[in-house]
């Protein structure tokens, strides 16, 4: 726990700061809580399953589902396994709200053409929104999507989806995300597409750097997925700070991806004025957040944070 925490101590507060947030940050985590009402630290609004998880916990899906605003659910097969026909079985089985196909680079022309084609065809009970991956290279890749779903003949059957909103960044690596990288991408992206679209941002590294592209550029990205081996929250020895509620409430049996979630929303809204995300990320405990100690110069003179 770290002096955020005592601001996402319980449902009401961590429901109030997802929705203050620019982004919907997703926990990568079932919610496997029989009770409604849970002050542990677990709620989250915001989820994402695997489709090996839907398939092999049905029942703690339904109960994750029960207890979310929006359930996305991601194909994490690898290739040659990941015919997207079986995940929209799934996905309308679990009657989730969002569907993540794969994608590997060297077929993603062929793998978006198909989960297109299944989904426009497919007869869900509740539709889920389709979102489209985006792999690496991003301009090859984001070329084909609009040659696709934006210019092929009616006879493919792919123009039943009108302009596709939802695309989502995947294969991400964490050698490649710094500030710059990111603003990259996400400039690439929207011009192949055209402007207008939903970007998500699946399991990418949870740093500064994202957070400065969530803020600097706000509305561009929709989500962020966490990756499931994001470090948890580092621990403090004293809650001195926490108030009487949020120290009843937040406990060591916390969920580390939902106080992360907490966290990175909080860092992303407008809750916290620019002029304070600084003293704000000196404070967090996410992973590589904290800013650097300003160092001399050559002259001897402090250099100025370059947090913008």
């Amino acid at each position: 726990m770290n002096s955020l925490s005592q601001h996402i101590a319980d449902d009401d507060d961590r429901t109030r700061i997802a929705s203050r947030s620019d982004i919907d940050v997703f926990v990568p985590k079932l919610d496997d809580s029989r009770y409604v009402s849970d002050l542990a630290g677990d709620y989250w609004p915001y989820r994402s399953v695997t489709l090996e998880q839907a398939c092999e916990l049905p029942k703690a899906v339904e109960r994750t589902r029960r207890r979310t605003q929006t359930l996305r659910l991601v194909d994490n097969r690898p290739p040659g396994s990941n015919f997207p026909l079986d995940l929209f079985e799934t996905a309308n089985n679990a009657h989730v709200d969002e569907v993540l196909p794969a994608s590997y680079t060297g077929t993603a022309r062929d793998a978006i053409a198909d989960a297109v084609r299944l989904y426009s065809n497919y007869d869900f009970q509740t539709e889920p929104t389709l979102i489209i991956p985006v792999v690496p290279p991003f301009e090859m890749t984001g070329a084909c999507i609009k040659h696709l779903l934006y210019e092929t003949d009616r006879p493919s059957g792919l123009k039943s989806i009108n302009n596709p909103t939802d695309f989502a960044i995947r294969g991400l690596s964490s050698r490649t995300q710094s500030y710059e990288q990111f603003k990259e991408i996400l400039m690439t992206i929207e011009s192949v597409l055209e402007g207008g679209v939903n970007v998500n941002i699946h399991a990418p590294h949870v740093s500064v750097d994202l957070i400065r592209i969530v803020r600097n550029h706000s509305g561009l990205i929709n989500s962020v997925t966490l990756p499931h081996d994001a470090a948890g929250l580092a621990t403090t020895e004293s809650t001195s700070y926490l108030s009487a509620k949020g120290a009843e409430n937040l406990t060591a049996d916390s969920c580390p991806l939902v106080q992360l979630a907490g966290e990175l929303s909080l860092l992303t809204s407008d809750l916290i004025d620019d002029d304070r995300v600084a003293a704000a990320l000196a404070e967090s405990s996410i992973p590589d957040l904290a800013p650097e100690t300003p160092k001399p110069d050559a002259t001897g003179v402090e250099r100025q944070s370059t947090f913008s």
